[in-house]
């Protein structure tokens, strides 16, 4: 019988002995449970993804000196793969092929994963055993959800957005023959029947969160590891009474408990009595310290400062310069507010606004975190719901998630006035940016032409304030806006 152990690891870019230490206390853990073999995630070593550390001469030297070390410590117990290099333990003997992976998330990705897992083992006719990283790294997520699977369909599955040891046995006549290749180790299949093939599992998780659960722990996690893995000692959050700063708030809260978060709320000349009450109720209902702070001294100050500049009135529909100093002087609050507790400024854009460049740079677009940058507004409000049913009571007011989304930069604005209705242009630009649909397929689909033309421009020439946006967690398959971009410069239409 071989035991072996599928290490589930979150390590941190560039830590090399502070990620070998943990490599060492998780084998140890593995060891404990009497696995013969510990097969690590790609990139438990040097974390991933390491980009332009990779061209680092120190960085490269130091790891492949960890990577020996380990490798002799581990007494050719374990396997990893590194760009290092990687490490096989030649004595395992099995119809079994191990993978060492670091796949990135995306939204219902772990379900998929085991999907293709199971399909490649019955295909093929042996048991695939995949270790995942797990955790976050700037704006990529790794969901950990290691798997083993068997061609009868059998499936044990490690848990997801956390660290875990999944442990399985496989009782089989030996056969000594192993080579590896790339991150995959093949072990031989020999002449034994797979009937003759025994297999039990330790810690394998029966139930996984779906949906908008799953996307929720996700964003928490992406949160909890840049702040800590960046050793920040909090978070500040502005409030403005909508439902984007109470979700931001409520992710944060989750991710690192509300004693570590500070928020502000910043009424200016056209905030609602009922936002103002809102914002304090949400910090209320979440137990973190809140400041009132209105921002129309500062306003009328800057407005006169600038005289004819801003000459336009207060309720000028077109005063476009004035309603983004509003944006722009509550920007420099909470920067200020972040800066003196050195903590990271949450960022509550979301992708809806992002991809039709609704935020105003240097205003609601300044942060150092950004967990909505790839979630549609859709999908925001699905969260909040999520939010309180997962609370059992309603942490998020529902005035907040039933409000008519509002900048409220001028007298009676909403969101519709400059914009398509949220699910008509969440389902359009989810079309064309997350799967890549043509403007003729949008058409074809039924789509109102008008409409399809109004959000193509506004995502066309909005591509200069995603390029200047704060960062955050890639969550859908095809994140396009981030990693595809169009350029900023670009005359080109589909029409």
């Amino acid at each position: 019988m071989t035991r072996i152990a599928l290490v589930q690891m979150n390590p941190t870019v560039g830590d090399l002995e502070g990620n070998a230490a943990k490599m060492r206390s998780m084998f140890a853990a593995a060891m404990a449970k009497k696995a013969g073999v510990a097969v690590f995630p790609s990139g438990a070593l040097s974390g991933a993804p390491v980009l332009g550390l990779r061209h680092d001469r120190d960085f490269r030297e130091r790891g492949k000196t960890l990577l020996k070390q380990l490798a002799g410590e581990f007494s050719r117990q374990a396997f990893f793969s590194e760009f290092f290099g990687a490490t096989v333990n030649p004595s395992v003997e099995s119809k079994l092929t191990v993978r060492s992976s670091a796949l990135p998330y995306y939204r219902g990705s772990p379900e998929a994963v085991w999907r293709e897992g199971a399909r490649f083992s019955a295909d093929n006719g042996v048991w695939l055993a995949e270790c995942n990283l797990v955790g976050g790294q700037d704006d990529v997520v790794f969901a950990g959800g290691s798997y083993v699977a068997g061609p009868d369909g059998t499936i044990a599955k490690a848990s997801v957005f956390s660290e875990d040891i999944l442990v399985f046995d496989l009782e089989f006549p030996l056969e000594p023959d192993a080579r590896a290749l790339d991150d995959t180790l093949y072990l031989s299949r020999g002449e034994t029947p797979m009937e003759e093939f025994h297999f039990s599992a330790k810690g394998s998780r029966e139930t996984h969160p779906e949906g908008v659960a799953e996307l929720h722990d996700a964003l928490v996690m992406a949160i909890r590891d840049y702040i800590e893995k960046c050793r920040l000692p909090g978070a500040a959050v502005s409030l403005s009474g909508g439902v984007d700063s109470a979700v931001v708030l409520a992710l944060t809260v989750d991710a690192i408990g509300a004693d570590r978060v500070r928020t502000l709320t910043l009424p200016g000349p056209f905030t609602s009595a009922d936002a103002l009450r809102d914002a304090k109720l949400l910090a209320e209902n979440f137990g973190v310290p809140i400041e009132e702070i209105s921002i129309v001294p500062a306003y009328e100050a800057a407005r006169q400062s600038l005289g004819t500049l801003l000459a336009r009135g207060l309720a000028d529909p077109e005063d476009v310069a004035g309603q983004n100093l509003q944006a722009r002087i509550r920007g420099m609050y909470i920067m200020a507010l972040a800066n003196r507790h050195n903590y990271l400024d949450m960022n509550c854009s979301n992708k809806s606004e992002a991809m039709t460049g609704y935020g105003t740079l240097y205003g609601d677009l300044v942060g150092g975190f950004s967990p909505l940058c790839d979630v549609w507004k859709t999908d925001v409000w699905n969260l909040a719901r999520h939010n309180n049913a997962a609370a059992g009571r309603e942490r998020i007011p529902v005035s907040i998630i039933e409000r008519v989304p509002s900048a409220e930069l001028r007298q009676n604005q909403e969101d519709r006035h400059s914009l398509p209705d949220y699910p008509i242009l969440d389902a359009v630009l989810g079309a064309f940016v997350d799967r890549g649909e043509s403007y003729s397929e949008l058409l074809e689909a039924g789509f109102d032409r008008e409409t399809v033309e109004k959000c193509l421009s506004l995502h066309y020439l909005s591509a200069f304030k995603r390029q200047q946006a704060p960062m955050g967690p890639c969550v859908t398959g095809n994140a396009a806006g981030r990693w595809e971009a169009p350029p900023i410069v670009n005359r080109f239409r589909p029409w």
